[in-house]
């Protein structure tokens, strides 16, 4: 709903926020397309959720790839070759969702709607999501009220440096689309068959949490390791200081899945609310410290909001849903590994852009490699375990 309303507004009044953000009505094309985003985005949800309660995890995977090989050439032509900036960007984030929402429903969702409007659904619902209203809000604040700060403090230059960063952070975006599709269908179908104690239910939440945090903490870790050769490879030198971010964007990602995982115990409360009041301090965060790190730092001052403000987020999931679905969470354990994980691949791009230290590639190697032995080393994990992760799902 509050994207729709934005849509409305914008579509009247781009010219006069872009004059209230940015003090010009230069960036009326990005406000509007920036909003004209919103109802895409709620389609494209709504057709992730007809993919995942079908049971097509291949059909979703092929407009998974789909949309990202349109999103990374788009970006790359829009920012790259046009030097389109910002409103690049945006407009590859248009094309991309706009491309998978019309071949996904002329591919196989066509044939899932009823077309017909139900009057006791629409009251359950607005009983549900109604306080998630300004959550939504909310959610388009934190996730990219950094854009707009670097337009108004910085230049164009920084918002293609941001947003090849962010382009090239989306990778892991293909495992979380993964564990969404898959997650809520098999956690409902373990807890609606479960007694009082829930006991199956909530290990499955643990268990999902470990195996995910350490596959995206060696996928986030590649990806950055590596990103200069990467970047190099698909773009030009000169948005090279652009993989400084990476790093962070990547593993924000990971706080945001592990997020969409726990908040399990807040949906089962139906307490929607409290998504509400979670996304609204979250934005507040971002927002607030948008105005201390980009002045200072630029676009890498806006992945450190980012990161911070998702982290802010976990805490206030965590507590609130352990009060309602407990689960037992190896916290420290993550953590730990998390860090460990995030400061080798955090440090590796920033020391070559700042010519602090060159890495050759067999020494990446070799770093990664050794990275990958942590999860043993510190008895996250063991090749028992693994094993028995394959048996299951043989």
């Amino acid at each position: 709903m509050s994207q729709y309303f934005l849509l409305f507004y914008s579509l009247f009044f781009a010219s006069n926020i872009s004059e209230l953000l940015f003090k010009t009505d230069e960036y009326t094309n990005v406000v509007l397309v920036t909003c004209l985003l919103l109802p895409l985005n709620v389609i494209t949800s709504e057709q992730e959720l007809i993919y995942r309660f079908n049971r097509k995890p291949w059909k979703y995977n092929l407009l998974t790839i789909l949309k990202a090989l349109v999103n990374i050439g788009a970006g790359v032509a829009l920012v790259v070759n046009f030097k389109w900036g910002v409103l690049g960007a945006q407009l590859a984030s248009f094309v991309s969702s706009l491309v998978v929402i019309i071949f996904s429903f002329f591919f196989y969702t066509r044939n899932k709607y009823t077309y017909k409007f139900s009057f006791a659904w629409a009251r359950k619902m607005l009983k549900y999501g109604f306080p998630l209203v300004l959550a939504g809000i909310a959610v388009w604040v934190y996730s990219v009220s950094d854009r707009y700060f670097l337009l108004y403090y910085k230049t164009l230059t920084d918002i293609g440096y941001y947003s090849i960063g962010s382009t090239f952070s989306q990778p892991l975006g293909l495992i979380n689309t993964a564990v969404q599709m898959s997650w809520g269908v098999l956690f409902y179908e373990i807890y609606n068959n479960e007694d009082a104690e829930k006991a199956e239910s909530k290990n499955a939440i643990t268990v999902l949490v470990k195996y995910y945090v350490i596959l995206g903490c060696i996928i986030s870790l590649f990806l950055s390791v590596f990103a200069f050769e990467i970047v190099d490879l698909v773009t030009t030198p000169a948005y090279l200081p652009g993989i400084i971010v990476i790093p962070l964007l990547l593993f924000s990602a990971i706080i945001a899945q592990v997020i969409e995982i726990i908040g399990v115990g807040i949906t089962l409360s139906e307490k929607t609310i409290y998504f509400t009041y979670i996304l609204i301090v979250s934005a507040l965060v971002n927002f607030g410290l948008n105005f201390i790190f980009v002045p200072l730092l630029s676009y890498y001052g806006a992945s450190i909001t980012t990161i911070i403000a998702y982290t802010v987020n976990l805490i206030l999931t965590y507590k609130i849903a352990q009060r309602y679905f407990p689960a037992k969470y190896n916290v420290f354990s993550t953590i730990f590994l998390f860090v460990l994980f995030l400061i080798p691949a955090t440090l590796i791009p920033l020391f070559e852009i700042k010519n602090i230290f060159v890495f050759p590639i067999y020494l990446k190697i070799i770093i990664f490699f050794l990275c990958l032995s942590l999860p043993f080393i510190f008895g996250f994990i063991n090749l028992n375990q693994i094993k028995s992760l394959i048996r299951k799902n043989n």
